[in-house]
């Protein structure tokens, strides 16, 4: 099946609950309030993946969490169809996009000097951070101990993560 398949099934099932909508007498969600019920699914969906960790574990988990998948992607479909947007053809862009950073970022990684290869590292005279002002922290840092969100940017989205969490 492709995504013009699963979108024409998408309005197909929208064009239902609408007429459902009116038959029992309520009006049709607005394209807004498709997002919030995206909201909602993707919360569920989150505390789906958590049951995935045993942090919320449940009976059903496997059913649950395909279901809670598709309804995204339900929501999705929609909201992409609903705004004109060719989701193939987005997905393919971010996917080129992401690749050539991700590449970029690797070649640059290689091509700079490791970690510790600073200047003051390991020769007696500095702290180890490479920034040669003797407090252990490299330049900019917080304070040690702190709780502090770092951003990771990957093509124009930022994730956070805590110090000390594996990036991803």
């Amino acid at each position: 099946m492709t995504i013009q398949d699963m979108t024409a099934q998408a309005r197909a099932l929208r064009s239902q609950f609408t007429e459902v909508d009116a038959a029992e007498g309520r009006r049709s969600w607005t394209t807004d309030e498709v997002m919030l019920g995206f909201v909602g699914d993707v919360g569920d969906l989150a505390k789906l993946v958590l049951g995935k960790t045993g942090v919320r574990p449940r009976a059903d988990l496997d059913a649950a969490l395909s279901h809670e998948l598709a309804d995204c992607l339900w929501s999705l479909l929609v909201l992409a169809d609903e705004y004109d947007i060719d989701l193939e053809q987005a997905y393919s862009q971010l996917v080129a996009t992401l690749g050539e950073e991700f590449e970029e970022k690797l070649a640059a990684t290689a091509a700079s000097p490791q970690a510790g290869s600073c200047s003051d590292a390991g020769d007696g005279h500095g702290d180890g951070d490479g920034d040669g002002d003797g407090d252990g922290q490299s330049a900019g840092e917080p304070e040690r101990g702190a709780k502090v969100a770092r951003q990771l940017t990957v093509g124009g989205s930022v994730r956070l993560r805590r110090r000390g969490d594996a990036p991803g």
